[in-house]
């Protein structure tokens, strides 16, 4: 079986999932990725609310400056995938189109495909509302966009639709004190692939969306300097999916903060002194993934049900196959319905804290260690076929019956998590068959159990 948690990969979520997630699941496809060698199962990471809304940005073009390299003589294709040549060729030494891309942003009208050749380019740029493609021909490597500590880099805030897409660029040089210093996002629609977001100054967030459609795919987020009480991706409304994301909060309050639907995969979040993912009223599925922070590896929440206000017992937070390590809590959960299964979780207070949760929420085939109680929780809750290990206690305030208790045998927990030979947890997790593992074996405890597994 491998053993690398993040290689590329993606799935489906046809519904919310129920108790039974794996009715819940359309189709899986994974593929690249790197490998080591030895164990059953998985890798792990390091270990950082609220949010404001506003409109605007402008752009602004300049030169290009730095790598002029360019391809082989007539290699104007972009991307894999895309073989037709681009209807504007961007060039700063002046043999293309244009030797800005705001000029040939200007140019272009929707449905068409805009063609980077590798350069600096010191300049802001706007959508301007148009539905196009616009990529870097070397990728991101060799192609960056610098707004030059101007304000946003990149503005698509004026009903960009779906088919919007950007790939290939680093975007660095922004700020914007209130929201974000790479992108800002606003009723609109784009995906982002191979993009690297560094060296952006002081701002509410790197990346901020609201009401918004966004996709990424392949994207890095670190070496910012983000406010304290903001993240590296800011959400709110519309939808996120993310697959292949590595991010950082750089001195913010949260790495990825949401307030919306969330579908996360193969990706890593680090907040060092917040928390690595913070969900407000939203809903998660999140497979494939290591989040970390110093205050929790993720939050979830929704609000306490009242008579004037009834709770909505279709936010759920759904996670499989997942490491979640926190420096106080592993998931801190609150009334949500929530369903765990083949991860792992740890903190120093609590691996799993849930606060009111739906009666349907459940968990199984998952390892909790190192904390003062494994389980902390308000109602009656259980997660069998699971193990408990070197926690003070394995549940507070609920009734708990580990499968095992021993040493999982991780090759260097918190970070490897792969499980070495002879690891109690090999072939220990739920019989069924639905549940077996991608080689046909029972279900192995952890998070590289299950049919979801990397």
């Amino acid at each position: 079986m491998r053993n690398v948690l993040l290689g590329p990969a993606l799935f489906l979520l046809a519904a919310c999932p129920s108790s039974d997630p794996g009715e819940d699941i359309i189709g899986t496809n994974s593929s690249g990725g790197t490998s080591s060698s030895g164990g059953n199962s998985s890798s792990g990471g390091n270990s950082s609310s609220g949010g404001n809304s506003s409109s605007g940005g402008n752009s602004s073009s300049g030169g290009g400056t730095g790598d002029t390299s360019a391809p082989a003589t007539g290699d104007t294709g972009g991307p894999p995938g895309l073989l037709d040549p681009p209807d504007h060729l961007v060039d700063c030494t002046g043999a293309g189109d244009f030797n800005t891309i705001q000029d040939a942003l200007d140019a272009a009208v929707s449905g068409e495909r805009i063609g980077v050749q590798p350069c600096t380019y010191v300049e802001r740029i706007d959508l301007l509302g148009k539905t196009l493609e616009l990529y870097s021909i070397g990728g991101s490597a060799v192609t960056t966009i610098d707004g030059a500590g101007g304000g946003t880099v990149v503005n698509v805030e004026t009903g960009e639709s779906l088919g919007t897409r950007m790939a290939g660029f680093t975007v660095t040089g922004g700020d914007d004190d209130n929201d974000g210093s790479a992108f800002q996002i606003e009723y609109a629609a784009i995906e982002l692939q191979d993009i690297v977001m560094t060296g952006n100054g002081v701002s509410y967030a790197v990346l901020w969306a609201n009401v918004a459609f966004v996709t990424l795919d392949d994207v890095t987020i670190t070496g910012n300097a983000v406010m304290s009480s903001g993240q590296a991706i800011w959400s709110d409304g519309g939808t996120l999916t993310a697959n292949n994301v590595t991010a950082t909060c750089d001195g913010g309050e949260q790495t990825l903060y949401h307030h919306n639907t969330l579908i996360l995969s193969n990706s890593t979040l680090d907040c060092a002194g917040g928390h690595g993912l913070y969900d407000y009223h939203g809903e998660d599925a999140i497979s494939r993934s290591v989040l970390s922070g110093d205050e929790a590896a993720l939050f979830a929440h929704d609000t306490q049900s009242t008579e004037e206000e009834p709770d909505n017992p279709n936010e759920r937070l759904w996670v499989t196959n997942s490491v979640l390590i926190g420096g106080r809590v592993g998931i801190d959960v609150r009334y949500m319905n929530m369903t765990l299964v083949n991860s792992v979780l740890t903190g120093t207070d609590h691996a799993l804290s849930m606060e009111e949760c739906m009666l349907s929420s459940n968990a199984t085939n998952t390892v909790y260690v190192g904390a003062d109680c494994g389980i902390t929780g308000d109602q009656p809750f259980s997660s069998p076929y699971s193990a408990f290990y070197a926690n003070a206690d394995d549940g507070c305030g609920v009734s708990v019956s580990p499968a095992v208790t021993t040493d999982p045998m991780f090759v260097a927990p918190p970070i490897d998590v792969t499980l070495q030979a002879g690891s109690p947890l090999i072939d220990a997790g739920d019989p069924g068959i639905r549940h077996n593992d991608r080689n046909g074996s029972r279900n192995d405890i952890g998070a590289y159990g299950g049919p979801l597994a990397p």
